[in-house]
């Protein structure tokens, strides 16, 4: 009833929003293209940044939400997708954990009281529905990272019960979700290297793929919107500089100036706090949650567009599987 309510909240105040013309450039872009998607325009343009849509991030997942738009033909189509799907994970999160701690129960019995389960599943509900980047992820604009949050969810149960098979079909729409879909499953790959290591083919092959499709997309052309872009000032030193970025040449330039970002994170750590403490921080040491962590909040920490740490809507799988991971250890 906790999680029925909170989306009954997100619906409610993204009919406001759109209702009083509050959304604007993201939203618009992508409400643009379910729409001539919707009428034929199966490979359209954006007027608004004068660019092919795909261009943008490569986000493939928009050509199936269309079929939503053509059912229900209405701009607010996107923003009740988002908050279902926001709200959707945490419903996965809070499964996941259930069923960790009825696993744990049996393993430990004698030792462990009902109390305990029922103090760790409320907390971890607590943890999620307080967490004020949450609502402010869900109110600004419409982005595919809540759907990518979903799918990241799903795949992250699958691999817990070790059904790689299962979580590797939950990999494909995520990865639809464009770069950033790449991005998370190069954490989960990593997550799944950590934690599972007769699984460790498959947490490499998650790793390799994740970069491959990450890089595919730079070769396809998305190059004025990709996710390395904001990366670019690491390569020269200088903020303003627009060097294409290659997956190849960000690790190089980590690894060869870590002066670099090191000082872009003391720069930002207060943001950097703001943005990890709400998670309650008890998932931070889990190995279910460390490649989550890397890939999300140390990347929109040393991006250069502050947005990343200041709209929530990058972080959103961060604060979920983190809010949740502790258990899994």
């Amino acid at each position: 009833m906790v999680l029925v309510a909170q989306l009954a909240v997100l619906l409610f105040y993204s009919q406001k929003q759109y209702s009083r013309f509050t959304e604007s450039i993201d939203f618009a872009q992508a409400n643009q293209a379910v729409w001539l998607i919707a009428h034929g325009h199966f490979l359209p343009t954006s007027s608004i940044h004068n660019q092919p849509f795909l261009d943008d991030h490569f986000s493939l997942i928009t050509w199936p939400i269309t079929l939503l738009y053509v059912v229900f033909p209405h701009g607010i189509t996107l923003l009740v997708l988002q908050g279902v799907a926001a709200v959707l994970a945490e419903v996965i999160a809070l499964l996941l954990i259930t069923e960790v701690v009825s696993r744990m129960a049996l393993e430990r019995e004698g030792r462990w009281t009902p109390l305990t389960g029922y103090l760790i599943i409320f907390g971890a509900l607590l943890v999620l529905v307080s967490n004020p980047w949450f609502y402010q992820a869900a109110f600004f604009e419409f982005h595919v990272e809540a759907l990518a949050t979903l799918f990241a969810l799903l795949a992250l149960r699958s691999m817990w019960h070790d059904r790689v098979g299962v979580a590797a079909l939950w990999c494909i729409p995520l990865i639809a979700c464009g770069d950033l879909g790449g991005l998370y499953l190069i954490g989960l790959g990593v997550s799944l290297l950590l934690v599972n290591r007769q699984r460790w083919l498959w947490g490499a092959g998650g790793i390799a793929l994740g970069i491959a499709w990450v890089q595919l997309t730079d070769v396809l052309g998305v190059r004025n919107n990709g996710v390395l872009s904001g990366y670019a000032y690491l390569l020269s030193g200088n903020a303003s500089t627009t060097a294409h970025v290659t997956f190849a040449s960000f690790l190089v330039a980590i690894i060869a100036h870590p002066d670099r970002w090191l000082k872009v994170l003391w720069q930002r750590r207060g943001l950097i706090y703001e943005n990890l403490i709400p998670t309650g921080l008890v998932g931070l040491a889990s190995g279910w949650a460390i490649g989550t962590e890397i890939v999300i909040f140390m990347g929109s920490a040393i991006i250069l567009p502050l947005v990343y740490l200041e709209s929530g809507f990058q972080n959103l799988a961060g604060y979920i599987v983190c809010s949740s991971a502790r258990p899994l250890s």
